[in-house]
């Protein structure tokens, strides 16, 4: 089986965190490069822009996105809006970009993001409650509200031939 796509932490790629391995980084992402499959990489703090910036120079020719996880590391796994602010100022690089976020501010999140001309990605693994406290019945319910919420403030959901070339999927 070929996939033409992967999301994938850029420090769990690179081993340990206490030193992380530039031997490992190159050879996982030489064989999804040779094999022309195209890169999400999740960046869950604004300082694994360091990790980044040794794949992107090592392989300045990979098809790329980025995912900034806003929320997972904090106490209760609660993000805020501000918390995509340090990974715009850190981003020194001209590709599309996303966001998830987990917690009960996760729709608020998700609208900063695509009011700063970011992608979102929304889904039952971040949250299980809209930002009004009330449960979602199904993952349907979260996507539902997102687009709602993104449509009562002028942001219309992209088609998914549109998704496919923010994912760099258009000719696959």
């Amino acid at each position: 089986m070929k996939h033409d796509f992967v999301s994938i932490a850029i420090r769990e790629a690179a081993g340990d965190q206490g030193q992380p391995s530039l031997t490992k980084l190159t050879a996982v992402f030489d064989v999804l490069f040779s094999n022309n499959v195209t890169c999400q990489i999740i960046l869950y703090d604004p300082s694994d822009f360091r990790l980044l910036k040794l794949v992107v120079d090592k392989f300045p020719d990979g098809q790329f996105t980025l995912l900034f996880v806003l929320g997972k590391y904090r106490k209760g796994h609660q993000s805020e809006p501000e918390d995509l602010h340090p990974f715009l100022d850190e981003n020194p690089y001209q590709m599309s970009w996303m966001v998830c976020a987990f917690g009960n501010g996760e729709s608020d999140c998700l609208l900063e993001a695509a009011k700063s001309h970011g992608h979102i990605r929304v889904g039952f693994e971040n949250n299980l409650i809209d930002s009004r406290g009330l449960p979602f019945t199904n993952n349907s319910a979260s996507v539902a509200f997102t687009i709602e919420k993104l449509k009562s403030n002028d942001i219309q959901p992209m088609s998914v031939d549109h998704a496919r070339k923010v994912l760099k999927l258009q000719n696959r």
